[in-house]
């Protein structure tokens, strides 16, 4: 795979310059010179091959390859969700990069009632670097969203009833079933839920089956928050992209 730049721009059809981290990574780590060729992606999908024209310290002009311009937006055919608490410290990081390698569509962290940790905005704000860089190395070509924090009652309120909503639990849904359902009802969206250190309190594991939760076995041991999360997540996407290559 060739390098690859995040430039979150509407089109790449003009000579354009790269700048601030990006073009840091481009010129003073992999020391591009003009002539170098490389990839951009703006992280909604579009993606084009750029030749570097001049180069800086600071920024690098980076013209566009004639019929490079595409979009591949490479994501899944259902949308999907990480409804997640936030682990302690290094560990939401981790399971940011790759939550956005496995492909999930959208993070959303819960406050829940044995949550220990809710990040401020600035901390949330900060982990769209790790979005970023997942991206550039996995080849995803849209950005993993991460929205605000929100409480457990609350999110399950705003959600649609198209949507397909699994909790993890030592039960004994497994990804063929989960295949069948996706087929049979091609849902608007598929939400992983995941609860903190010592899991969801009764009253809300109640809350999630009253909107219909559907439990999804992550295996017969007890995992920590963002495994439990990444293995949600590779079972779902597994079972997305079978339900895609059988409708194809």
């Amino acid at each position: 795979m060739s390098q690859r730049y995040y430039c979150p721009q509407e089109r790449f059809d003009e000579p354009f310059w790269l700048t601030d981290t990006e073009a840091h990574h481009l010129l003073n780590v992999m020391r591009a010179k003009p002539g170098a060729e490389v990839e951009v992606f703006n992280g909604d999908g579009l993606v084009a091959s750029v030749v570097v024209t001049e180069a800086s310290k600071r920024k690098a002009l980076l013209q566009p390859v004639a019929g490079s311009q595409r979009q591949d937006p490479n994501g899944l055919s259902i949308p999907l969700t990480l409804a997640t608490a936030v682990p302690k410290s290094d560990r939401f990081r981790w399971l940011v990069e790759k939550g956005t390698e496995l492909g999930v569509t959208r993070l959303v962290p819960l406050k829940t009632s044995r949550s220990v940790v809710s990040p401020r905005e600035s901390k949330l704000e900060k982990q769209q670097q790790y979005v970023v860089e997942a991206c550039k190395q996995s080849g995803r070509n849209t950005l993993m969203e991460i929205g605000t924090l929100v409480d457990l009652a609350d999110y399950l309120g705003q959600l649609p009833p198209e949507s397909l909503l699994l909790t993890g639990a030592p039960a004994v849904v497994d990804s063929k079933s989960l295949w069948s359902e996706l087929v049979e009802t091609r849902p608007a969206e598929v939400v992983l839920f995941v609860g903190p250190e010592g899991g969801f309190t009764p009253e809300e594991d109640a809350l999630l089956a009253e909107h219909g939760a559907k439990p999804i076995s992550v295996g017969p041991y007890v995992l920590r928050t963002e495994t439990a999360g990444l293995t949600l997540a590779a079972v779902a996407v597994a079972a997305i992209q079978a339900c895609a290559s059988e409708e194809a």
